[in-house]
């Protein structure tokens, strides 16, 4: 997976989420994982995995 590949999973994995509200911060989260390098990327796709 490239970068752009994890950024675009975690967005998606927290935006299943039917809370409307968690939905509404999708451009903040996306924004913020974009800014992180792909090691903390890979931290945090571990988690969700588990």
């Amino acid at each position: 997976m490239n970068k752009n590949q994890l950024v675009n999973f975690i967005t998606f994995s927290i935006l299943e989420s039917k809370r409307v509200e968690d939905r509404l911060c999708r451009k903040e989260i996306y924004s913020y994982l974009t800014q992180l390098n792909k090691k903390q990327l890979k931290a945090i796709t571990s988690e969700f995995i588990l």
